[in-house]
């Protein structure tokens, strides 16, 4: 049955980022002019900004290994967050020679995920009044 939560959160957290990354990335490199990953690099940050929320504000009550919390931070999480697919657009950047991009996604991106959990965190830790 974990087995079966992980899939159905996961394959929701997939559907949500396929939705939201290929269309940011093709719209904002197509007004920038620049061939660069946006929508990988902003659902990693955002996914990153909302575990940390879920996580803190859930602290007290949510069990690790319970129903809910595979179904939400293995499942959800882990198909919404795209650090497979960052590190293979990185790779591509190093094997193109395209080293500001990867600087930019690679280094950029790492920074603003750490800061955006750390966020989360103090976001729900002001919301659960701890």
């Amino acid at each position: 049955m974990d087995v079966l939560t992980v899939g159905i959160g996961g394959a929701l957290g997939a559907i949500a980022r396929f939705v939201i990354s290929g269309p940011l990335s093709a719209g904002l490199s197509a007004l920038t002019g620049w061939p660069f990953v946006y929508g990988t690099a902003f659902v990693n940050i955002l996914g990153s900004f909302l575990i940390g929320l879920f996580l803190e504000a859930t602290v007290e009550w949510l069990r690790p290994g319970s129903t809910l919390h595979l179904l939400v931070t293995v499942g959800f999480f882990g198909g919404f967050t795209t650090f497979s697919s960052f590190s293979a657009e990185n790779v591509a950047f190093l094997r193109r020679g395209e080293w500001l991009q990867f600087g930019a996604h690679a280094f950029g991106t790492t920074a603003l995920c750490i800061l955006a959990a750390l966020a989360g965190v103090w976001l729900g830790g002001r919301l659960t009044q701890r």
